[in-house]
C-alpha cells in the first residue's frame, strides 16, 4: 500500500492534465486512458485489500453513504433514460471514474506526506501540460484547445495547484515561488473569469473556513447559487445584448473576453437563455431527473453548447429533487465533517477551498463535465485522508 500511494497514485494525477489527449482506446461505450484505467485497477486492489482486512478499514462515513445513494439513483435514471447508451457514457466520465478516484485516495492515502506527495506530482504534471499550452498561446495570444483539454478544465486543475501551493505551502522556497506564479500565469492566459474572480476573493473564504464556519459558507453557496440562476432565468432579457453588438470569432477566446464589458453582458445574457430552458427541461421529470445526459441549447447567435452551464441546473435536471438533494448531502456531510479539523489544519482548510472555489466557477459553467467533476472528488478523496488521520491523531482518539 506504501508503493501505492507514494507512487503509483502520484503518477496517475501527474498524468490527468493529458488525460483527454494522449493514450485513449475506445472499450464498448467508454473511453479509457491511462488514469481511468489505473483508478480501476487500484479501486479493484482496494476492494481486495478491504476484503483482506489489510492495514486498515475504510472508515464508512456519511459522506460515503450520500455518495453510494447517488450512484444507484444515477445508475437507474441512467438505465431508464431515453439514450442510456449516451447517458452511461456520460455517467462514466461525470460519476463513475470521479467517484472511483475518491474511493482510492480515501482508501491508500493515510498520511499528510501521501497528500503533499500526491499533490506535488500533480503540480508537476500541470507545468508540464502548461508548458505546451503557453507556446500555442503564443502564437495566438488567445486560449486554445490543446490536446483535447477545455480551457475551463486546465483552469480547474490548475486552480488547486494554486491553491495548494499558495495556502499550504506559502513562499518559503524559491521553488515554490516559482511553481505558483507559473500556474497563475497560465490560469491568466486561459481567461477564465471565473476562477480569477474566485481567486481574488479566496482569501476572504479562506479565512471564513478557518474560523470553523465551513458548512455554513457550504449552505450558503448552495443557496446563493441556486437563487441567483432562477433569478438570472427569470430576468435574461435585462442582459440582453442583440446580434450586431456580440462578440465573435477569435475575440471571444482573447483578452476582450475580459476587457470588454459588452462580453461581461453577452454571457449572462447567453447563461440566462440556457438556465431558462434548463429550467424548463428539470420540470419534465422533477423527482428523479431525466440521467446523465448533456443539454443542448441553441442562442440567438446560433452558439451551440452542450452543457447547462451551472451544477444547479445539472443536477436538477440529470438528478431531479432526490439527485439535488444527494449532492448536496455529498458536499455538506463533507465540510461539516472536514470544517471542524480546518480552524487548526492548513491543508484539511484548503482542500474545502478548492472545493469551494470550483462550485463557484460552476455555477456558471457546469460541474459535471470536464475536469470539474474530477477535481471536487478528487479533493473530497484527500479531504476524507486528512480527516482520518487528524481524527486518529487527536488526544480523544490516543486515550
Amino acid at each position: 500500500m506504501k508503493f501505492i500511494a507514494s507512487w503509483l497514485l502520484p503518477l496517475l494525477l501527474a498524468f490527468l492534465p493529458f488525460s483527454k489527449g494522449i493514450m485513449q482506446f475506445e472499450v464498448g461505450i467508454v473511453t479509457l486512458n491511462p488514469y481511468s484505467l489505473g483508478m480501476i485497477l487500484l479501486a479493484c486492489l482496494a476492494l481486495l485489500f478491504i476484503n483482506k482486512n489489510v492495514n486498515s478499514k475504510f472508515n464508512f462515513g456519511m459522506t460515503d453513504f450520500f455518495i453510494v445513494a447517488l450512484c444507484l439513483l444515477y445508475l437507474c435514471s441512467t438505465a431508464l433514460s431515453d439514450t442510456p447508451v449516451r447517458s452511461g457514457f456520460v455517467a462514466f466520465h461525470a460519476l463513475f471514474i470521479p467517484v472511483l478516484s475518491y474511493f482510492v485516495i480515501k482508501s491508500f492515502v493515510r498520511s499528510e506526506k501521501d497528500i503533499h506527495r500526491a499533490l506535488l506530482f500533480f503540480v508537476l504534471g500541470l507545468l508540464c501540460f502548461g508548458a505546451i499550452q503557453f507556446v500555442h498561446f503564443l502564437k495566438t495570444f488567445s486560449r486554445t484547445i490543446v490536446l483535447d483539454m477545455n480551457p475551463i478544465d486546465f483552469s480547474t486543475l490548475c486552480i488547486v495547484g494554486i491553491l495548494y501551493l499558495l495556502y499550504v505551502r506559502g513562499f518559503k522556497k524559491l521553488s515554490v515561488i516559482v511553481m505558483l506564479l507559473s500556474l497563475v500565469v497560465f490560469l491568466f492566459i486561459n481567461l477564465a473569469r471565473a476562477y480569477l474572480l474566485a481567486l481574488f476573493i479566496s482569501p476572504l473564504l479562506y479565512l471564513v473556513i478557518r474560523k470553523g464556519k465551513a458548512a455554513f459558507l457550504m449552505t450558503c453557496l448552495l443557496g446563493g447559487t441556486l437563487a441567483f440562476t432562477v433569478f438570472l432565468a427569470a430576468n435574461v432579457d435585462y442582459f440582453r445584448v442583440y446580434e450586431s453588438q456580440t462578440i465573435r470569432g477569435e475575440a471571444v477566446h482573447g483578452f476582450d473576453r475580459i476587457t470588454k464589458l459588452t462580453y461581461w453582458k453577452q454571457t449572462l445574457y447567453g447563461r440566462g437563455l440556457h438556465f431558462k430552458e434548463g429550467l424548463r427541461e428539470f420540470t419534465k421529470a422533477p423527482i428523479v431527473g431525466q440521467g446523465m445526459r448533456t443539454g443542448k441549447s441553441k442562442y440567438s447567435w446560433e452558439h451551440t453548447y452542450f452543457t447547462w452551464h451551472s451544477f444547479n441546473l445539472e443536477w436538477l435536471v440529470f438528478g431531479g429533487i432526490v439527485g439535488y438533494l444527494l449532492y448536496s448531502a455529498v458536499l455538506l456531510s463533507s465540510f461539516r465533517a472536514a470544517g471542524k479539523y480546518a480552524r487548526q489544519d492548513k491543508m484539511a482548510a484548503t482542500i474545502l477551498l478548492a472545493i469551494t472555489l470550483i462550485l463557484i466557477n460552476s455555477a456558471t459553467n457546469g460541474s459535471m463535465h470536464g475536469m470539474m467533476p474530477y477535481a471536487v472528488f478528487i479533493l473530497l478523496g484527500f479531504s476524507q485522508s486528512r480527516g482520518r488521520e487528524l481524527q486518529m491523531n487527536s488526544p480523544v482518539a490516543q486515550r
